[in-house]
């Protein structure tokens, strides 16, 4: 197999792309999420029990580390249609988050990431005011924290827009969309 320029160019544009998802993030976490990603979604829950089960115990996981280990619990799930299973990681994992002190943003960060997965599992189980609610939670801090026009913002607007087309409110979609 040879590889071409077009060929190192999508390469180097996905590693760009995932660059911000990766940053913040330590080795413990993304083995995790690396388990996740090859549909190994068991082993990961599994490697995240894990990680919070020995926590106290472990001197190298960072309290941080258990609340994105909630978080990554419930992803898995989630993905699995485990969905209720799902919500129950994904509010621990926002509690610890708001019950942390903030020493830097990120942390407000990850509880608005949190929120929309919240969001949307509401969503997919037709509670489209609480995923509602939460999404605007979630907008609130990404506008605060990188601005109208950022992409996590425009992300958020999307996910908005589409409950109101789950509603068939075709006019607040069409806003959240051009937003977007």
């Amino acid at each position: 197999m040879k590889a071409t320029d077009e060929d190192s160019k999508i390469a180097k544009d996905y590693m760009e792309a995932n660059l911000a998802l990766i940053e913040g993030r330590n080795s413990q976490v993304m083995f995790g999420i690396l388990l996740a990603d090859i549909g190994l979604y068991d082993q990961s829950i599994k490697y995240f029990e894990h990680l919070v089960a020995n926590h106290d115990s472990l001197s190298h996981v960072p309290d941080d580390l258990v609340a994105r280990a909630y978080n990554e619990i419930g992803t898995a799930l989630d993905i699995q249609g485990e969905y209720p299973k799902a919500l129950e990681f994904y509010e621990r994992a926002y509690h610890l988050t708001v019950n942390e002190d903030h020493e830097d943003d990120k942390d407000i960060v990850n509880s608005a990431t949190t929120l929309a997965y919240m969001a949307y599992v509401y969503r997919i189980l037709g509670q489209h005011d609480t995923s509602l609610e939460l999404y605007s939670q979630a907008l609130e801090i990404v506008e605060a924290y990188f601005g109208a026009e950022g992409l996590q913002t425009a992300c958020i607007l999307e996910c908005i827009g589409s409950v109101y087309y789950d509603l068939e409110d075709r006019s607040l979609c069409l806003e959240c969309f051009q937003k977007a």
